[in-house]
């Protein structure tokens, strides 16, 4: 009895061994970007950076989780009437997420400024009508054909039964001459819950958001009202949202999930 303890023992050594052999490699892959961070976070501007400001957009409102607030400054900032032109170049960077996997796409400028962007309108669906609102549908007029993006905005609240499907049955019906994306926006990218076919649903983080518009503020050579409420939008985004604030310093976990965040606030 004693020698087959001996033989477990020996067998547990030698896996524990093994590990601790491996355990460095895998430490430094799972948090490849953290030896980076140092040196991008060096480089910041931390006065000008969103997520080192000591205020965001909606804390003071008590505002940072709140989907339908987060619903209304998407709208605002990607409306041209409201932001410019500042708007065409969200509204680029925001289909690349989308449609491109984060690369940007080719949009001509004039398809950009005949976008139109609502908020929560009024779907009527259903052999027993009844009305349903999607947080926000966009549609640009692309050389080949409109493209329509359904966004379901979900922060802390999860999607109620039917409503994802409701919203997938009327959007093909209603825009079958278009092609039509329909986006999950979650802080993590979230699978949705309640769903009968997810699977048309294109997942988006708000972590891939701040990212694409961190690069367009970054490329931003004039500061102007609109520039300045997307620096406070993102640093709601960035500490309200996701709760990651750039000024202390994070775990090598969350620097590593911050390289890509950094790399786009400094050009690269």
């Amino acid at each position: 009895m004693l020698r087959v303890w001996e033989q477990e023992l020996d067998r547990e050594r030698f896996n524990i061994a093994a590990l601790e052999a491996q355990w460095e490699a895998f430490i430094g892959r799972a948090f490849v970007g953290a030896a980076k961070f140092r040196d991008l976070h060096a480089r910041l501007d931390l006065a000008r950076e969103p997520g080192a400001l000591s205020v965001t957009l909606l804390g003071p409102l008590g505002k940072e989780r709140d989907e339908r607030s987060h619903t209304r400054m998407l709208r605002a900032l990607l409306d041209r009437s409201a932001s410019g032109a500042l708007a065409a170049k969200l509204l680029r960077a925001l289909l690349g997420v989308v449609r491109g996997g984060g690369a940007e796409l080719e949009v001509p400028a004039a398809s950009l400024a005949e976008a139109t962007i609502e908020i929560d309108p009024e779907w009527r669906v259903g052999p027993k009508p009844r009305f349903v609102y999607p947080d926000l549908v966009i549609s640009v007029p692309l050389p080949e054909k409109r493209l329509v993006v359904v966004i379901e905005n979900k922060i802390d609240a999860r999607d109620h039964e039917g409503q994802l499907d409701a919203y997938r049955e009327y959007a093909e019906q209603a825009f079958d001459d278009s092609e039509v994306m329909l986006v999950y926006l979650t802080p993590r990218g979230d699978e949705p819950d309640a769903a009968d076919r997810a699977e048309p649903w294109k997942l988006m983080s708000y972590r891939e958001l701040a990212v694409a518009w961190r690069r367009v503020l970054a490329r931003e050579t004039e500061t102007s009202a609109w520039t300045e409420m997307l620096r406070l939008y993102l640093a709601t985004i960035l500490q309200g949202v996701l709760g990651e604030r750039i000024l202390v310093p994070p775990s090598r976990a969350v620097q590593a999930r911050l390289l890509p965040y950094l790399e786009a606030a400094l050009g690269e």
